[in-house]
């Protein structure tokens, strides 16, 4: 075994997103910096019907957006129209 992929570990935050208090999602946070210097945070929700990802500057931001993403799912039907697809070479794409 090589020792170094045994002594590397990765520090990662529990972020909940919240539609209402009875619909919650749980998921990660993970802060980091851009090329220039500047802090961001990037989240990875996982939801019933998928995964919720975003990014924003600051955490209170990220919080506020998520949330807002998370009710247009599940109460405005955000992903029901899967917009317009092209088949080619066997496989479907999106034209967007």
């Amino acid at each position: 075994m090589d020792k170094e992929k045994n002594n590397k570990f990765e520090i990662i935050e529990m972020f909940m997103v919240k539609a209402d208090v009875n619909r919650c999602f749980f998921g990660i946070i993970k802060r980091g910096k851009d090329d220039d210097g500047n802090p961001y945070v990037f989240s990875r929700i996982e939801m019933k019907d998928g995964l919720l990802c975003a990014s924003a500057n600051d955490q209170k931001v990220l919080g506020k957006n998520l949330d807002e993403i998370c009710i247009m799912i599940l109460d405005k039907n955000l992903n029901d129209n899967a917009g317009v697809f092209t088949e080619s070479f066997g496989g479907n794409y999106f034209l967007n």
